[in-house]
């Protein structure tokens, strides 16, 4: 399964969203859920990792020098679709969107069916995955032209921070699975929402005052966006997946990670280069956005564990048919 879930991610690349949610429904065992869906996450964590490292390399060589040096690795990022088609024609649909195929009719618009049955779920989840977009973008992302324009730090230097920060959240992604597969992704994932809000504030202080001491620097990155950020991440696809029924599952989920996306990950970037100029160049502006992203994901995962424990709500009247309405194991084990 876990090979699975490697393959599946290969062919959906940045809409992870939706191939997490498929590898999240073929897992028939609850108990080691989690575990296999996070394991999944990697593919996308060791991108990020082989990004960095490309773009380091692109300050160390010409242009001409660098195509010959990595020209094959970016020949095999492309063949990654390929591979992914190739593995996921070969695999049948989950067992969860077969029996709702056999248990009631195709529905023929699921976004408008979601909006009609889950329109709170949808509000919820969009506003638990802030944190994620927001969190991203200001470590991962900002955190380099903080340190570099206005610390002074060097760009192959910052660069590499990230990319040990990257490494270290591949080992904490599958330990966030174990700890969600035995305590409930909600609790985990709200949990670590709240602390990953909290930890900009001495995260930012410390690039701050200390961005001459490379290691400092490389433990403050790693402990936010290595560590707390690993669990937000890879929990995330399957707190949603759980929140919807198979019929609209895929395009609920879909819109709610994408169309959050161009607030919670779009216009960070802009947002946190506005906050720090109005504070004279000091973060502390752009460390109580991230705090209050936390708290709002942190507050929606709580009304996503409400709206779960009401169990599914019942399809809507299709004539012939008889509506299905199942309980979450979520909503009984967060």
């Amino acid at each position: 399964m876990v090979g699975v879930a490697f393959g599946v991610q290969f062919v959906v690349g940045a809409d992870h969203d939706v191939g997490l949610n498929f590898c999240d429904d073929f897992c028939d065992f609850d108990a080691e859920r989690d575990f296999v869906v996070h394991a999944a996450v990697l593919k996308r964590q060791k991108s990020d990792v082989l990004n960095a490292q490309n773009f380091r390399g692109c300050q160390l060589f010409v242009a001409a020098d660098f195509n010959k040096r990595f020209g094959r690795h970016v020949f095999v990022f492309r063949a990654e679709p390929s591979v992914g088609s190739y593995i996921r024609s070969s695999v049948h649909e989950t067992k969860d969107f077969a029996e709702a195929k056999a248990k009631m009719p195709e529905v023929k618009y699921p976004l408008l069916d979601a909006f009609k049955r889950y329109p709170k779920m949808m509000v919820a989840c969009m506003g638990a995955r802030l944190i994620d977009g927001v969190a991203f973008n200001t470590f991962a992302v900002f955190s380099l032209s903080y340190l570099t324009q206005t610390r002074g730090l060097e760009r192959s230097s910052a660069l590499a921070v990230v990319m040990i920060a990257s490494v270290v959240m591949s080992f904490f992604i599958p330990f966030w699975g174990y700890v969600a597969d035995r305590i409930g992704k909600a609790r985990v994932f709200g949990f670590c929402a709240l602390l990953l809000g909290i930890l900009g504030f001495p995260a930012f202080w410390v690039f701050h005052n200390y961005s001459d001491n490379y290691l400092y620097v490389c433990l403050a990155l790693a402990l936010p966006f290595g560590v707390v950020y690993a669990a937000v991440f890879g929990t995330m696809s399957s707190l949603f997946s759980d929140s919807f029924d198979p019929s609209v599952r895929y395009s609920a989920i879909s819109f709610v990670y994408q169309f959050s996306g161009i607030f919670a990950a779009g216009l960070t970037p802009m947002v946190a280069t506005m906050l720090v100029a109005w504070n004279g160049g000091e973060p502390w502006y752009l460390c109580a956005y991230l705090g209050s992203a936390g708290l709002i994901s942190a507050a929606c995962t709580l009304w996503i564990r409400h709206l779960n424990r009401k169990g599914f709500p019942p399809a809507l009247p299709v004539e012939g048919e008889t509506p299905v309405s199942e309980p979450l194991m979520e909503g009984e084990s967060a």
